[in-house]
């Protein structure tokens, strides 16, 4: 039997840069012989909307495509171009297969798509992975649950999807028995991470993308799975066995494969963006990987992004490598200046620990970027003023703020004992609320707001991602929220609001105009 095509597909909401996983995915099936093509729906939409006041690929409103009813009414509109452009290739090929890369922002927008192939192409097969499975574990019996979708492939992709393709099975896999009951298709093995093809994105019109975040010119890069630390509100770490780091003679030449084959890169603001959710969880490969491209000769790349722990490990000499090896910046999870919230997150970390290491990047001479996050259960006001007082006195070694506007979302061990964090079942994992009423999402947006107008009146960078001014991101969230509440009254004032400062956003025009018709 030949191998199918593979169609590796990203829908919205999606960054407006290449997607590293579709990017592993293709050099997997290339190198394996089968046929595959990326088709990143998500940045093709967003060029074709891209212009003032479209603000629905802003992160910060994410909450819009989380809900297929939205997400169905702004896809519809463009119905006729995704069938055109994307659409008939799957339909034309003899043995379809659409492996969608989801998270909890593009489920609903992949639902929609899935629905459309299977409406199309009834034989084409549809699988579902990524971070989609890092949100709970129900996750799976939800998507199957759903008849435009054959399997999903948690965890490592890479073989279960090639062998999907080859042979029609594998193990790594979970399809629907003959009673439509989710069941597995076979445990598989982790994957050797240093026994993976380089990454290709030669499938990629790299003139498409471009964001502050990552400019077309930089190289995405992800060393690692998993995390040696299981935060409560971090699902990431549930979707992989354990921890695996590629060595630094692997990440190594990755890097100067990429440097060769992608003459992009020899722009003079090339830079390095590392994936992974950290970078120091084995300290000798960071160590070795450091070492290896500081003896490289000319100039280095420089690390834009890199994600990193905070732990003893991280001394003043091992900061001093990674800046001789072109490291720049280094992104840390402080999440709170309150010791307690600290250990309620179960972040394995110290206050204290924090305030040595950040003084050690800085004497190095890195640049710390620290993430905030804002409401977690058990969090009080004393708590909150704990994290102000922290980034006061911390100032001069915190060179940028990411204060989270997804504040404390449920996710991990969050959303799946809620109730061990004082937090009730079955709740929005946005918009929950404490058992004792005191912990809303009302307040986490006022702390997020105080957060961002401290670190602003301390001169601190802010690189949060919002784009619109704080009153009008304030008055578009609480009007989602009071529409979750069944309050439309409240809903519409709030949409009007956010109009008068951003006249323009066809879809806060077409919610208002819908609150105001049932309202008359």
């Amino acid at each position: 039997m030949p191998a199918s095509e593979v169609f590796l597909i990203q829908m919205p909401l999606a960054a407006s840069e290449p997607s590293l996983a579709l990017a592993q995915l293709y050099a997997f099936l290339r190198r394996e012989g089968i046929r595959a093509e990326v088709m990143d729906v998500s940045v093709e939409l967003f060029q074709r909307h891209r212009k003032p006041g479209y603000n629905l690929w802003n992160e910060e409103t994410n909450a819009v495509w989380a809900s297929e009813e939205l997400a169905s009414q702004i896809l519809e509109a463009d119905k006729g171009f995704i069938e055109s452009r994307f659409l008939e290739r799957i339909v034309s090929a003899d043995q379809p297969v659409a492996g969608f890369s989801v998270s909890a922002c593009s489920f609903a927008a992949s639902l929609i798509m899935a629905r459309w192939i299977k409406s199309a192409r009834p034989d084409a097969k549809v699988v579902f992975g990524g971070q989609i499975f890092t949100t709970t574990p129900s996750t799976v019996e939800t998507i199957l649950a759903r008849p435009e979708v054959d399997a999903v492939a948690p965890g490592d992709g890479e073989l279960t999807l090639a062998e999907l393709a080859a042979r029609g099975s594998g193990p790594g896999l979970f399809v629907r028995d003959s009673q439509g009951r989710p069941v597995s298709s076979g445990a598989r093995a982790p994957l050797d991470l240093d026994r993976l093809p380089f990454a290709d994105f030669s499938q990629f019109d790299l003139s498409l993308y471009g964001t502050a975040q990552l400019g077309p010119h930089d190289l995405p890069l992800m060393a690692s799975r998993g995390c040696v630390r299981h935060c409560s509100y971090c699902g990431h770490w549930t979707a992989w066995k354990g921890f695996r780091q590629m060595s630094g003679e692997r990440v190594h030449a990755e890097i100067m494969h990429q440097r060769k084959h992608m003459p992009s890169l020899g722009f003079a603001d090339s830079e390095l963006k590392f994936y992974d959710l950290l970078m120091n969880g084995d300290m000798r490969k960071l160590g070795r990987l450091a070492e290896l491209l500081a003896a490289e000769p000319g100039p280095k790349l420089p690390w834009k992004e890199c994600n990193a722990l905070i732990r003893p490990e991280m001394s003043y000499e091992l900061c001093l490598k990674l800046r001789e090896a072109g490291c720049r910046t280094l992104i840390i999870g402080l999440e709170s200046g309150s010791q307690k919230v600290l250990d309620l997150m179960g972040k394995g970390q110290t206050v204290e620990q924090m305030k040595t290491v950040l003084k050690d990047i800085d004497r190095a001479g890195l640049k710390t970027r620290g993430n905030f996050m804002f409401g977690h259960p058990g969090e009080t006001d004393e708590d909150f003023a704990a994290t102000l007082d922290f980034l006061r006195e911390m100032r001069p070694y915190i060179h940028q703020v990411f204060p989270s506007y997804t504040l404390a979302h449920l996710d991990g061990p969050l959303l799946r004992e809620p109730e061990k964090y004082g937090v009730a079942k079955g709740q929005d994992p946005l918009y929950w609320q404490s058992l004792d009423g005191r912990n809303t999402y009302p307040k986490r947006l006022e702390r997020f707001r105080a957060f961002r107008e401290l670190a602003q009146s301390l001169g601190m960078d802010m690189v949060d991602g919002l784009d619109m001014p704080m009153q009008a991101y304030l008055d578009f969230s609480m009007a989602g929220f009071h529409e979750y509440q069944g309050q439309p009254g409240q809903a519409l004032e709030r949409y009007r609001s956010y109009l008068k400062q951003d006249p323009t956003n066809e879809f806060a025009l077409k919610r208002a105009e819908s609150l105001a018709g049932s309202q008359a």
